[in-house]
């Protein structure tokens, strides 16, 4: 079973950022939550001559405070996310185990701030991960695992 960590599920109207674990078996996949998750500073509204300085200046220590604050519960999450342990922890809240057969369409892409995102369509929901950490290149030979064409943008 394939596993790879720190995968982010943007925020939703609802729903905050979330850090997953996804697990692929032969015919499902499992996304357990980890921890919470921060979110890639885009652009700052500031205007004028400097605002490229004080974009610059801002962005990286708000992520990094991000990262270092969620950093203890997404390793403990982590931990706890075993495959012996996957049915039951994919019921708690936010975690899901979707069959490949319920998923109807399937798009990579790379998002101008968050990175390469991973997005798939079922009947019931829009289920999109970011990839803070691999290429679009390596999304895409991930997302061939649920065995469906890939839409690449």
């Amino acid at each position: 079973m394939q596993r790879i960590d720190k995968v982010v599920r943007p925020p939703g109207l609802i729903r905050s950022a979330k850090t997953y674990s996804l697990f692929f078996d032969t015919d499902r996949f499992y996304a357990i939550v980890t921890g919470r998750a921060g979110m890639k500073v885009g652009s700052i509204a500031t205007f004028g001559i400097f605002s490229g300085v004080v974009t610059k200046a801002i962005k990286g220590p708000i992520e990094n405070a991000f990262a270092k604050k969620y950093a203890p519960e997404i390793t403990e999450g982590e931990k706890r996310a075993t495959v012996a342990a996957l049915p039951e922890l994919a019921k708690e809240k936010y975690s899901m185990c979707v069959p490949f057969s319920s998923i109807t369409s399937i798009i990579v892409g790379t998002d101008a701030v968050q990175g390469p995102y991973l997005s798939l369509i079922t009947a019931k929901e829009k289920i999109k991960f970011l990839f803070r950490d691999k290429t679009q290149a390596e999304v895409e030979v991930l997302a061939r695992n649920f065995g469906r064409e890939v839409v690449v943008k």
